[in-house]
């Protein structure tokens, strides 16, 4: 008995200490962006949330939907995963390994960079991604993320 309560003290320790509370990538908003040709105006929470889940295969225009990723580990990924599908760098690994022994769909593609993201999103008709706001210049954006919470761009 005293081992499981030793062993329950040392995961909530660990998970107290890698736990780190939803914000943005040092303090600077993220941008959601989407190909041109996409019809969406604004996206909510719950339905980015679908789509990088890949649970949604459209965009709300019916577009087929191209979500993509920054590396795991990327802050801005971090803050992006822990806002909109409220996981932190772990629950999302998991996440996708648990989706591949269902059976479900495959996860958004990883990009190197943030410049990858936009260069793809620019090419790609349906693609969507996210970058930190102040590089989002030019590009549709359909959601931002700011202060812990996703708003109207």
């Amino acid at each position: 008995m005293k081992r499981l309560v030793a062993m329950l003290q040392l995961a909530l320790l660990a998970g107290v200490v890698s736990w780190t509370s939803p914000s943005d990538a040092g303090g600077e908003a993220i941008a959601v962006v989407v190909n041109d040709s996409a019809g969406a105006g604004k996206l909510s929470r719950d339905e980015l949330k679908s789509i990088f889940q890949t649970r949604t295969t459209r965009l709300p225009s019916g577009e087929k939907a191209a979500p993509v990723n920054l590396p795991q580990g990327d802050s801005v990924r971090v803050s992006f995963d822990q806002v909109v599908l409220g996981l932190g760098p772990n629950e999302v690994a998991r996440y996708w390994v648990d989706r591949k022994i269902r059976g479900g769909n495959r996860p958004p593609k990883k990009l190197g960079s943030w410049a990858l993201v936009l260069k793809h999103v620019e090419r790609t008709p349906g693609a969507i991604g996210y970058v930190p706001a102040s590089e989002a210049k030019g590009a549709k954006v359909v959601a931002k993320i700011q202060g812990g919470r996703v708003v109207a761009p």
